[in-house]
């Protein structure tokens, strides 16, 4: 009798949160920002089954936001394979912060091996894009020679094109590299 009224009561309730879903589903935008607002309010698990059903969906900024959801381990345990494998999805369409963050990963060498000339290439591609953090870790990694040959004047040019977007730390980077860095 029991098992009875739990089968009645979900096939019951599976047309209204099915009608509810197609709502939804026809609005891919609200859920994006419903999955902002649960992630604002501390609701990691709406957030992340909202994102996790657009970026199966394709779409970029919800593989982006789920990529940062494993990474930090928001409402689910830190995963920087799930993590790289979201930002890989991202990166592949363009979206300019994926391809930073998956340059991180390669960096560092998050949820898979280091590959320093992967990390400057996606710094690279970020960079043309005008994301200031890209410019300013390609630039630190043609002072250091990371990746590549040691190159100061390109280091100073993306250097310079972050300061120009008032990247603080661009602009000491600038001073540190002309000699004029306060102490």
């Amino acid at each position: 009798m029991q098992a009875r009224r739990w089968l009645s009561a979900t096939l019951l309730a599976f047309p209204l949160l099915a009608g509810s879903w197609q709502v939804h589903a026809r609005d891919p935008a609200r859920i994006f920002d419903d999955a902002i607002a649960a992630y604002g309010n501390g609701d990691y698990a709406t957030a992340w089954f909202s994102f996790w059903t657009l970026a199966r969906a394709g779409d970029a900024a919800a593989q982006f936001n789920l990529s940062r959801l494993y990474h930090f381990g928001h409402g689910i345990e830190v995963d920087l394979g799930q993590s790289r494998h979201w930002l890989e999805a991202a990166a592949k369409q363009g979206h300019p912060a994926a391809i930073f963050s998956l340059g991180q990963h390669y960096h560092l060498g998050l949820g898979g091996p280091v590959n320093l000339e992967a990390a400057r290439s996606l710094y690279q591609q970020a960079a043309e894009t005008g994301y200031a953090p890209a410019q300013f870790n390609l630039a630190l990694m043609h002072e250091l020679g990371f990746g590549a040959p040691r190159d100061l004047a390109t280091a100073r040019v993306w250097y310079a094109r972050a300061a120009e977007q008032r990247l603080e730390r661009a602009r000491d980077a600038l001073q540190r590299l002309d000699g004029t860095a306060r102490p």
